[in-house]
């Protein structure tokens, strides 16, 4: 005998359920999917980054072995040892180097004198060593200028003493010398005459006020050095050029006095001593102009006292105001008073 078959509501039920769970699984099998898939571009992008960090480091290491720029830890600081002054290793850092760098060294390209100058000085105080030269100058003028002193960069120079005339620190003093002198002679003092005699006296200004501002555009544009003690030699040749500079620069009524006054100006006088005769000049000026406005104020009040007398004399007489104004009249500096004309200047 025959089992009946299954109804149909019973049999769709069970399709629609088969259907459920195939869908499911192709939905977890999806999820699954797309999670190796996120964890695997993860883990690749983990791998660029690792990869590119080390190739960096590669670079940077690369380019500081090919600059000669590897840091190294030298005596850097002086503290209080049992024997005395003693020196301790420290590195020095890039905010190190900036700071030194804006607080010390001038625009090389301006005057290399005062850039060798500062540079030396900032050795002193702080002692870099050569590495740390290398790079502070990298870092200030540019590796296009840096490279002109590649030759004397070289090596790893370093103080090892505290005192800067030590023997000891005689390759690193020598080292040091030889660059500022490279310096000096690749990067001369720009000349410009145009700023110099653009300097001129102002009116309220004072000539020893005008003197120390001419001094400095004239030791930054002139290209000569200022000697030390100039005023104990003979006249050199930065004295002369300074001294006729301040002479052209001077008011016109000072500088006809000094050029009046002072014996030898134009032969090789002293700074000094044409400055002096300047100062005088703008002290006689000064006190002629008050002696000339207090006549003129002296005068002004006695026309001033004559026309109020002789206004009170004709109201007396019974003049009318008319006769009064033909008598009593300014024209420019000169007041009239009747026939009598009185100057005020």
């Amino acid at each position: 005998m025959m089992k009946p078959s299954k109804c149909p509501n019973t049999v769709k039920r069970i399709i629609e359920k088969e259907e459920k769970r195939q869908d499911a699984a192709r939905k977890k099998a999806a999820r699954e999917k797309a999670n190796n898939s996120e964890t695997y571009k993860q883990h690749l992008r983990d791998h660029d980054r690792i990869t590119n960090d080390d190739s960096e480091e590669d670079e940077k290491t690369a380019e500081e072995k090919q600059m000669g720029m590897t840091q190294h830890s030298f005596p850097m600081v002086q503290v209080a040892g049992h024997d005395g002054p003693s020196v301790v290793y420290r590195p020095g850092t890039i905010k190190d180097m900036k700071e030194m760098m804006n607080d010390h060294l001038p625009d090389i390209q301006q005057d290399g004198e005062k850039f060798a100058t500062a540079l030396l000085l900032l050795c002193q105080q702080f002692s870099p060593t050569m590495p740390e030269i290398r790079k502070l100058l990298t870092l200030k003028i540019g590796p296009t200028h840096a490279s002109h002193f590649t030759q004397q960069m070289a090596g790893l120079h370093h103080m090892t003493k505290v005192e800067w005339e030590d023997p000891a620190n005689d390759g690193y003093r020598h080292a040091i010398t030889t660059l500022c002198t490279a310096i000096k002679a690749k990067f001369p003092a720009k000349v410009d005459m145009s700023k110099i005699t653009a300097c001129k006296q102002n009116p309220e200004e004072s000539v020893n006020d005008y003197y120390h501002r001419l001094h400095l555009v004239f030791n930054a544009n002139s290209g000569i050095q200022e000697p030390d003690g100039y005023s104990a030699g003979a006249v050199g040749v930065w004295e002369t050029h300074l001294s006729n500079a301040f002479l052209n620069g001077l008011s016109s009524a000072i500088s006809t006095s000094v050029r009046a006054s002072c014996i030898g100006v134009m032969d090789g006088a002293r700074l000094e001593e044409i400055r002096r005769h300047a100062i005088h000049a703008e002290k006689r000026l000064s006190e002629d102009k008050a002696s000339d406005d207090k006549k003129r104020r002296d005068r002004k009040e006695k026309a001033q006292l004559t026309m109020n007398i002789s206004t009170a004399s004709l109201r007396g007489d019974g003049r009318t105001k008319h006769e009064h104004e033909r008598r009593v009249s300014f024209r420019g500096d000169n007041l009239t008073v009747g026939k009598v004309k009185v100057s005020l200047t």
